[in-house]
């Protein structure tokens, strides 16, 4: 490993490691975030996915590629974090409503670029990012519940009574179960 290589894996682990120490402003009273929430960086908009903590501090994973700042016109040309540009630990996350509610702790791409990894399997499906929560933000494991509708998929109505044959496939919306439907 070369000086250099040694000197920039140090510079990216003191980065994250301060980033995860300093406060942060609070974003508002009783600020919850959760998987499935859109959240804003300065590169657009993306969904949350988890929740992760280091015992003490909540942070919430977004795509790495929501910090990008390619253009997106060609998302082949735009996802290899080993090349791709992207914006810095510290980069303010905002909610739906405009609040700051984290800043950019961690990002895969990041990383990748600080350690000159060039594995194309690493480069092309390494894509995580984790936003450290601001002072008074807490994060929610708990993903809402879709609104339940029954929809009914590829049966035939009969012209005398109105109602669906016998054993059509019915689809609970947001459960992902089927249900045979008889007349």
């Amino acid at each position: 490993m070369t000086a250099k290589r040694t000197l920039r894996m140090g510079v990216v682990a003191v980065a994250a490691a301060g980033l995860l120490f300093l406060g942060l402003a609070p974003a508002g009273a009783a600020t919850t975030v959760r998987p499935g929430d859109q959240l804003i960086s300065g590169s657009g908009q993306c969904t949350a996915n988890f929740v992760f903590t280091n015992g003490s501090v909540q942070f919430i994973g977004l795509a790495a590629h929501c910090f990008g700042t390619a253009e997106i016109t060609d998302v082949s040309d735009n996802t290899n974090g080993c090349e791709a540009g992207s914006l810095l630990a510290g980069s303010p996350v905002k909610n739906a409503g405009g609040e700051v509610i984290g800043t950019l702790a961690y990002s895969s791409w990041l990383t990748m670029q600080g350690r000159s990894e060039s594995d194309s399997e690493a480069c092309d499906y390494n894509d995580l990012a984790l936003v450290r929560l601001a002072n008074g933000v807490t994060a929610s494991p708990t993903v809402p519940r879709p609104t339940t509708r029954r929809v009914t998929i590829g049966a035939k109505t009969s012209r005398r009574t109105g109602r669906l044959s016998r054993h059509s496939p019915a689809l609970t919306a947001g459960t992902g179960r089927t249900s045979a439907t008889a007349r």
